[in-house]
């Protein structure tokens, strides 16, 4: 298939001299680096970011225990309500 490239300058004639010195064409340059590209693994990309922290004090409830969870949500659930009357 013909297609068109815009290729930097520079790159182009670097590609032509190393068609050349291995006896190839730069189309079988191309398609050789873009066969290993795309059947190259993805690398992986690790982006560290820091989020931000704030002391909140003791723990209202044990997070294991399913009833205190329960009440504890009920309480705010019962004081917002309150809060809106």
């Amino acid at each position: 298939m013909r297609t068109s490239m815009n290729l930097p300058d520079g790159l182009l004639a670097e590609a032509k001299t190393k068609a050349a010195a291995e006896g190839s064409t730069v189309t079988q340059l191309v398609v050789e680096g873009l066969r290993a590209r795309i059947s190259a693994p993805a690398a992986a990309t690790a982006t560290t970011i820091a989020l931000p922290t704030r002391k909140l004090g003791r723990a209202r409830v044990d997070i294991s225990d399913n009833a205190a969870l329960a009440e504890l949500l009920n309480e705010q659930s019962d004081a917002k309500y309150r809060e809106s009357r």
